[in-house]
């Protein structure tokens, strides 16, 4: 199940809108605040990212978990887990100089 873009209202995984009159109301703002990024909570991942002071590889991860139910599924997945493996080598590899 998929819930509506605009209203969270519950339907089928064919669907983004469960109706042509909730899609016309629909107004995204694509570069500043994509709805794959927006629909979701009360902080969107760039925000929770930069208030945490992440990197780009733990930023990435966040970001690809965040919006993989709304945006590509399973590439985003995917993307998340590339950005996880790059992380957890550079993780490795400073325990190794360290030592």
């Amino acid at each position: 199940m998929n819930t509506c873009r605009n209203c969270w209202e519950r339907i089928a995984e064919s669907l983004i809108f469960c109706s042509v009159d909730c899609a016309s109301t629909e107004t995204e703002d694509i570069i500043n605040k994509p709805n794959h990024y927006t629909n979701r909570g009360w902080i969107e991942p760039i925000d929770f990212i930069i208030s945490n002071n992440m990197d780009f590889l733990e930023g990435s991860i966040i970001k690809y978990v965040y919006r993989y139910k709304n945006k590509w599924w399973i590439q985003s997945l995917e993307k998340a887990r590339f950005y996880l493996d790059k992380l957890i080598e550079q993780e490795k590899d400073k325990k190794s100089i360290d030592k």
